[in-house]
């Protein structure tokens, strides 16, 4: 049985492409509101998730940065791979 959602109750709003990041913020107990597929290409798809906080959850709770997403903040701030 689904429960309807209240868009008025959210309290915040993240995006990612990546699935492990997806999974994290489920099990954080936020909220799936979409799941984006994009065609870029005859062969290539990009799937993105929407997740809202619940305001009934308390304080806001971010899951922890992937591999791949502290690889990008170093290198951001070494300037060594241009992303």
């Amino acid at each position: 049985m689904s429960k309807k959602l209240d868009y008025e109750n959210i309290s915040e709003i993240a995006y990612t492409d990546d699935k492990e990041k997806a999974n994290n913020y489920l099990k954080l107990n936020w909220v799936m509101l979409n799941v984006e597929s994009i065609h870029y290409s005859e062969h290539g798809w990009s799937t993105s998730f929407v997740f809202g906080w619940p305001k009934s959850n308390g304080v806001v709770k971010h899951p922890e940065k992937t591999e791949l997403e502290k690889m990008k903040e170093s290198a951001e701030k070494d300037n060594v791979i241009p992303f």
